[in-house]
């Protein structure tokens, strides 16, 4: 696990590769809010920022509010 704090909004930007290094397109990659950081349960969770990867593989997700996230 990893926590990454930051004092105000977020911007992640990235590429989502295949295993040879292929951009992937219309991959989904998202953010979400857990009740309970432990649960895994998507039920319990809120979509906090949600895309599909251009073309080239690439995403940008715009978070502006506080809280703990799991990007997946």
């Amino acid at each position: 696990e990893v926590v990454l704090r930051f004092a105000g909004g977020l911007s992640l930007q990235g590429f989502v590769l295949d295993s040879t290094g292929r951009p992937l397109p219309r991959a989904s990659v998202g953010i979400w809010e857990a009740v309970d950081p432990k649960d895994r349960d998507p039920a319990v969770r809120l979509v906090i920022a949600h895309e599909k990867t251009l073309a080239d593989g690439s995403f940008r997700l715009e978070v502006t509010r506080p809280g703990r996230y799991r990007i997946v």
